[in-house]
């Protein structure tokens, strides 16, 4: 039986010295994909560059960025898509990463066109009493549902089932993974 405790959140590691990579186009924001049909369709590839300085670093398997969009190598999506279901209604994303040498590496975004409410009220806590804002979210596995991964609406939280870490971690890199209901790493 799927518990809470079988999920987890996955982030890029801030240990790896992995880059940062800001969108070269102006216009492209984190609510780039807001109010658009799961028909909505890339004339071509966003482009995100990793800028040298303070947030220098290599490219990895889960791409930071300043989008705060879900930014994969090959790789890692073959791994997402086999978990992935239509539940969300997800839509993958030609991308391009330039790292700091401005060599080319083949990336994509994942998106979900529905962030179905997946939070228990009951248990998370909440700036305002119309818990419109909550500020420690706890999330109800009955909502989850047969989801195996899901992302979140606000921030870029992006959460697997133990199976997908276990295949993540023998395939892919730079990436942490902490208990979906744990505070992560503190230091």
């Amino acid at each position: 039986m799927n518990s809470i405790e079988n999920f987890y959140h996955m982030l890029p590691d801030d240990k790896a010295k992995i880059g940062a990579c800001v969108c070269n186009e102006e216009s492209v924001h984190w609510d780039f994909f807001r109010n658009k049909s799961i028909d909505f369709e890339l004339n071509e590839p966003l482009v995100f560059k990793i800028k040298s300085g303070q947030f220098s670093g290599s490219i990895s398997d889960y791409q930071i960025n300043s989008c705060g969009f879900y930014i994969f190598s090959p790789r890692l999506r073959k791994i997402i898509e086999k978990f992935l279901t239509n539940i969300d209604s997800p839509k993958w994303y030609d991308s391009i990463v330039l790292d700091t040498d401005n060599n080319k590496h083949e990336y994509f975004i994942l998106n979900f066109f529905k962030f179905p409410d997946l939070l228990d009220y009951s248990m998370s806590t909440f700036l305002d009493k119309e818990k419109k804002h909550p500020i420690k979210k706890r999330y109800d596995i009955e909502k989850i549902n047969d989801r195996f991964v899901f992302g979140s609406e606000f921030g870029s939280s992006f959460f697997v089932h133990d199976s997908v870490r276990k295949e993540i971690k023998k395939g892919c890199s730079n990436i942490y993974f902490y208990g979906i209901h744990k505070p992560g790493r503190l230091c």
